[in-house]
């Protein structure tokens, strides 16, 4: 990263340097001057957000663009002697070694890569496990599931999904033993599905038309799973304002964006539609387990407005069978859930933050719950 900072401040330093010094000297050049600005804008433009993600699984893209500066800074100063050639020489070898090093770094162990509009994802595969292979999807550096390839854990739920996860008490003890009808927005690598039993239903619903390919034939959990399940492609909220009621026993909010869910799902509007497709007694489950963002008060704040009672439930990590620590917010109008023994000895009341205001469709605020 520091790296990667130093080299655009050269980049841009040098581009604007000689942007300057080809200004129009008078005014009937300006024309010709500001519309080859407007053009390099929208090539970049188009390079970036179609091509590349066309023509590459990776994202190469930085490293290209630092090499194609350097070769352009070695073509626009050669007249300036060798001093001049050597440096930008030597920047464009390194920075063609740079690309090759990528390349070579993201192929390694990686049986599966796509790249579309909604980011790169990568499958990963390793001998992490002590004699089993595991496979894991990764969006740039977050993990989005890990399925561990061995005859005891194959169809067991790993990292944020464990057993004494907030989502594995909520799958629990939803139910009372009936079969159950749980909804899933963000399919991931279907871990969830672990958990389907003969009658139950799963539904998840994805955005990405990426994810499902790579849920389906690098991961097992969705054809292993004997609950009937099915996918619905598109963004999750404009597909349940399109549906009828679903009568979900347990809806899941697990669509990421990066890091953090994204936010039309967190909003009072978003919460009533939700409320709308649970059954009587239905459990919301946010997964709020991120790096940058505290959801917590925002989410507890939500649970308010709908006339819900929300509680944290924390699980911590185990390495042995490929369990993180997790963080989950449950939501529900049934009090009796929350009083069950094995729920009430892990839930704790949800932090608050007296700068945290209620999203909504209009508004919404990161700053109060940044982790500075």
């Amino acid at each position: 990263m520091i790296f990667f900072l130093v080299e655009v401040f050269i980049a841009c330093l040098f581009c604007h340097t000689e942007a300057c010094a080809l200004r129009p000297e008078r005014p009937s050049e300006s024309t010709f001057f500001y519309l080859l600005f407007a053009a390099g804008g929208a090539l970049g433009s188009f390079l970036i957000g179609i091509a590349f993600p066309l023509i590459f699984s990776f994202n190469y893209d930085l490293a290209i663009t630092f090499l194609v500066t350097a070769l352009l800074a070695l073509a626009v100063t050669w007249s300036g002697g060798w001093n001049q050639r050597l440096l930008w020489s030597i920047s464009s070898i390194l920075l063609l070694a740079l690309v090759f090093m990528l390349h070579s770094v993201y192929k390694w162990d990686t049986p599966a890569a796509v790249r579309n509009f909604y980011g790169s994802l990568r499958v990963r595969q390793s001998l992490s496990y002590p004699g089993a292979t595991v496979r894991t999807l990764t969006n740039g550096t977050i993990q989005h599931g890990t399925q561990i390839f061995s005859p005891a854990l194959s169809r067991t739920p790993t990292t944020y999904y464990a057993e004494d996860s907030g989502l594995g008490l909520a799958l629990r003890f939803c139910c009372q033993g009936r079969t159950r009808n749980i909804g899933v927005v963000g399919l991931g690598v279907g871990t969830i599905a672990a958990y389907g039993r003969p009658g139950d239903r799963i539904r998840f619903y994805e955005i990405n038309p990426a994810v499902a390919p790579i849920a389906q034939h690098f991961f097992t959990y969705l054809r292993d799973s004997t609950a009937k399940v099915s996918i619905v492609e598109g963004d999750a909220r404009s597909s349940l304002a399109r549906e009828s009621p679903q009568d979900f026993d347990v809806l899941v909010i697990d669509a990421f964006s990066g890091d953090a869910i994204p936010l039309h799902l967190l909003t009072t509007e978003a919460v009533a539609l939700y409320k709308r497709h649970l059954a009587p007694g239905g459990i919301l489950a946010f997964h709020i387990s991120n790096q940058h963002v505290d959801l917590e008060p925002e989410i507890a704040l939500l649970a308010n407005a709908a006339g819900m009672k929300a509680m944290t439930i924390s699980s911590f990590a185990n390495d042995d069978r490929g369990e993180f620590t997790a963080h989950w917010m449950l939501l529900a109008d049934n009090a009796g859930f929350f009083s069950l023994p094995e729920v009430a000895g892990q839930a704790r009341q949800p932090a608050e933050n007296p700068r945290v205001r209620l999203w909504t469709d209009d508004y919404s605020s990161l700053l109060p719950i940044i982790r500075w």
